[in-house]
């Protein structure tokens, strides 16, 4: 038994050099494959932290640019009818001013839908993904540029109806 080494390195370095090159080649490829299917959102999940941004409605509506395209939790009054189904920060104004395009993913919709019947406004807690589009419409009025897709929704408040100041 030998302590240190004495042999020649020479006739076992090609076999050495051979099975060092492909595990990295290996290991690089498994690391592209699985990159193609993981996303940095899902790993994120997986140690714990949340997708969501926690987003003052007031910041949300002020500074809309900076979270287009981010998924956020915030609190609002949800006020729907007839004709529209937004998320404000207050009652003054109309229904344009101040306020967000509620948005169903579409297979979900009943899940939050039934919260609040027509004619009725009250304060939610909503998170989901958020855009703008400055130039650029929602809805068939053409008067909203931004709107939130609801993935999660909580009542705060109990409905009541709703009048514009």
């Amino acid at each position: 038994m030998r302590l240190f080494y004495h042999g020649d390195f020479g006739k076992n370095s090609a076999g050495f050099l051979k099975f060092s090159l492909g595990f990295v080649l290996l290991i690089l490829a498994i690391a592209i494959v699985v990159s193609r299917f993981i996303t940095w959102q899902q790993i994120k999940q997986l140690f714990g932290q949340n997708q969501y941004r926690n987003v003052d409605i007031n910041s949300l509506v002020a500074y809309s640019n900076l979270y287009s395209g981010q998924t956020v939790c915030t609190e609002g009054i949800h006020v729907k009818s007839n004709d529209f189904n937004v998320l404000k920060i207050n009652f003054k104004g109309d229904q344009f001013t101040n306020a967000i395009l509620v948005k169903y993913i579409p297979e979900r919709e009943r899940d939050f839908d039934s919260f609040i019947p027509v004619g009725m406004a009250a304060g939610v807690s909503v998170c989901g993904k958020f855009e703008r589009q400055p130039g650029k419409t929602f809805s068939a009025f053409g008067a909203w540029n931004s709107q939130i897709t609801i993935d999660t929704y909580k009542l705060v408040d109990t409905p009541k109806p709703f009048t514009f100041n």
